[in-house]
């Protein structure tokens, strides 16, 4: 009876390990249908490969879902990166975003050859990924030959981004800056309004400043003056009671005016700008202002006392005359056509440091009045010499 080999049940390969023999047994055949036998071991063989390979692939030769693992995944669906985040059938076989990371992919194994050209664009690149990129490991990777002209558009432009640190020194310059473009409405003040660009020493840059002084400018570019234009001066007036007589004149000599002694009126000061009078006019005709060049302008009369004339003395502190001027020449008659006139003055005079100024006048006759004659109108004090003094350095 010939030796029967039935077809193993089991497709698994140890089914077929155990039907091979081991060296030195069964190594021929046992009786005398060897062909047949070996005819089955043949057909046992190929019908195990059958059976194991059928089950593994279609008739297609593609690998059926199952094969790796039995659960009904295929191949590529068991692909997963570093984090352990496995590949679900509903991704349709893709790898999901944020399995692989560094330690998948070897140094510099992407290159611009694996990169399609256009395929890596705003949308691949999250905010904040290429940033954080940029600032921990490739400070200005971005060079010029990267960005091709106008690659950089105004709307990527943050103006918050743009510091004073991003521009160099210098770095505008009148070839950035296209003739007319930068126009008075692009210069913003943050200072306010009613301050003007001054440009200051080397290198003449502009900076704001404001009005300062006795005047203001307004955003209207109106401008104010708070202070009035006019040069400090006083006004004198050489006065006596009503019905009061200036004072005699005598023959041929000088009479001091303001001087109580001779019996003229007295200095009385009218108006002071600024201050100029050091002390009160004294009894003694002297006259103290502040140190300067003055314009003095006056007048001073005379009634029935022939040739007279005026003249003004500066003195120094030690009482040493300094600098003179001088009136007009003036006759005042006597008898049927008596009447008063004035010698005048309008020059310059230099009043010392400490120093003070009196007023004198010339007489060719004596007469009583010959100062001045009183008019006694209306109960008002008699004025006789007026002198402005306008200080003008």
């Amino acid at each position: 009876m010939a030796n029967t080999y039935p077809i193993l049940t089991s497709n698994a390969l140890s089914a077929l390990l155990a039907a091979i023999k081991q060296d030195g047994v069964n190594i021929s055949p046992q009786d005398s249908e060897a062909a047949n036998v070996l005819g089955a071991v043949d057909r046992q063989t190929r019908w195990f490969m059958y059976s194991f390979l059928s089950q593994c692939f279609d008739d297609n030769g593609i690998l059926k879902p199952g094969t790796v693992n039995g659960q009904g995944e295929t191949f590529n669906q068991q692909i997963s990166g570093s984090s352990s985040n496995a590949i679900t059938g509903t991704n349709g076989g893709a790898i999901i975003q944020g399995t692989v990371s560094t330690p998948d992919i070897r140094s510099q194994a992407v290159g611009s050859a694996q990169i399609a050209n256009g395929a890596v664009g705003p949308a691949q690149l999250q905010a904040g990924l290429l940033a954080g990129f940029v600032s921990l490991t490739l400070t200005n990777w971005i060079t010029a030959t990267m960005l091709t002209a106008q690659s950089v558009g105004t709307t990527a432009i943050v103006d918050a981004a743009i510091t004073a640190q991003k521009i160099a020194l210098g770095a505008i310059s009148a070839a950035q800056v296209a003739a007319g473009s930068l126009t008075y409405d692009r210069l913003a003040n943050a200072l306010g309004s009613g301050y003007l660009l001054i440009s200051g020493l080397t290198p003449f840059t502009f900076a704001a400043q404001p009005m300062t002084g006795d005047a203001t400018i307004d955003n209207t570019g109106k401008l104010t003056i708070t202070k009035t234009l006019t040069q400090p001066f006083v006004i004198l007036e050489e006065q006596t009671a009503f019905g009061v007589n200036a004072g005699n004149s005598i023959n041929t000599g000088t009479v001091t005016r303001g001087a109580v002694a001779n019996g003229n009126g007295v200095w009385t000061t009218m108006s002071d700008i600024n201050s100029l009078m050091v002390a009160t006019p004294t009894n003694d005709g002297k006259i103290k202002v502040a140190a300067g060049t003055y314009l003095c302008e006056g007048r001073v009369p005379g009634y029935q006392c022939g040739i007279h004339k005026a003249f003004i003395t500066s003195f120094t502190s030690l009482n040493v005359s300094v600098a003179a001027l001088y009136g007009t020449g003036m006759i005042s008659n006597s008898g049927a056509d008596a009447s008063v006139n004035a010698s005048e003055f309008r020059n310059t005079l230099v009043i010392p440091s400490g120093g003070y100024f009196s007023i004198t006048q010339y007489t060719q006759s004596a007469f009583t009045g010959g100062m001045g004659l009183a008019i006694s109108l209306s109960g008002q004090a008699e004025i006789y010499s007026t002198l402005k003094l306008t200080k003008i350095a």
